[in-house]
């Protein structure tokens, strides 16, 4: 290899471990740059042309192939959602290519106004598949964001949970359980827990022979049958720096019937003794820090 040659290579593999996301960023900020200067030194028709050079610097990120990191699963579905954008992308571009060919108004308003239907398309194609399928997407998604690096590094070691992830429970999986309690043989009659007192009123979980019922002082915000509750869990999690801790009733698909606030509610173990006078089992689950909602996959609305 030349001198000239090895440089290069060192210099690329310096600026690959020094910039590791400079390859993905660097075109579109040139691509911005040439638009900016269009739009600012630009004359007659060139200087239109900044229009579709901006929009192609802003929908960079659709044009990307999906990461090679990604499971293939996830893979498929990230490609999906690409292609559709890229036609609505491509569709603006064409757009502002015709209000630089001055083609008339007509046809970049019909562009500019069907944009949007290709990712309307998305959804119901991505309904189309199986559920099998689409269930595998959603705890590859699952267990991606658990195994994010230093997810735990701030949370206490008392909530820190094993490591374990079992897809064959819940909506799309489950990580292990901080502390978890199985149903009980026998239920009771009546059971009630709840929190502190807050401006003269309680927060309280309610098991009255029928149903679980969340009140907020007076006002009874949810109850649901017992027919209908197969699971009661509380989740912690940090989402962008905000504390999300919620106690969450769930349906045999592991599905929230309702959620609670649990600050200024009932504690832990209460729920728990709950949970056993009921019949039902309760989990605890800690999931850590994150900018993605991993209890929003975990337990989505039923």
């Amino acid at each position: 290899m030349s001198v000239v040659g090895s440089l290069r290579a060192r210099g690329r593999v310096y600026l690959e471990q020094r910039f590791p996301k400079l390859p993905r960023r660097l075109p579109p900020l040139l691509l911005a740059s040439l638009g900016l200067g269009l739009l600012a030194w630009g004359a007659g028709p060139v200087r239109s042309a900044w229009l579709p050079v901006c929009a192609l610097a802003a929908s960079w990120r659709v044009w990307r192939a999906p990461e090679e990191s990604l499971p293939r699963l996830m893979f498929w579905r990230s490609r999906q959602r690409r292609v559709f954008a890229r036609i609505a992308v491509a569709m603006l571009i064409a757009a502002g290519v015709c209000v630089v060919l001055r083609t008339g108004p007509a046809p970049a308003v019909w562009l500019a106004a069907l944009s949007p239907v290709p990712l309307l398309l998305d959804p119901p194609l991505w309904r189309a598949w199986t559920w099998p399928f689409r269930d595998a997407v959603r705890s590859a998604r699952a267990l991606m964001l658990l195994q994010e690096p230093n997810r735990f590094l701030t949370t206490h070691p008392s909530r820190v949970p094993e490591w374990g992830f079992d897809t064959e429970q819940g909506y799309c999986g489950r990580p292990v359980p901080v502390a978890r309690n199985s149903a009980p043989y026998q239920r009771k009659r009546h059971h009630s827990c709840r929190g502190p007192a807050r401006n003269g009123e309680f927060r309280s979980v309610t098991w009255d022979g029928r149903a679980i019922a969340i009140s907020e002082g007076s006002w009874v915000a949810a109850r649901i049958p017992i027919e209908q509750v197969a699971e009661l869990v509380t989740v912690s999690e940090y989402v962008r720096g905000w504390l999300r801790d919620e106690f969450l009733v769930l349906d045999r698909a592991g599905r929230r019937l309702a959620t609670s606030e649990r600050a200024g509610g009932p504690s832990r173990r209460h729920l728990a003794e709950l949970a056993s006078a009921a019949g039902l089992p309760f989990a605890d689950y800690e999931l850590g820090r994150s900018k993605e909602s991993l209890a929003e996959l975990l337990f989505p609305p039923a």
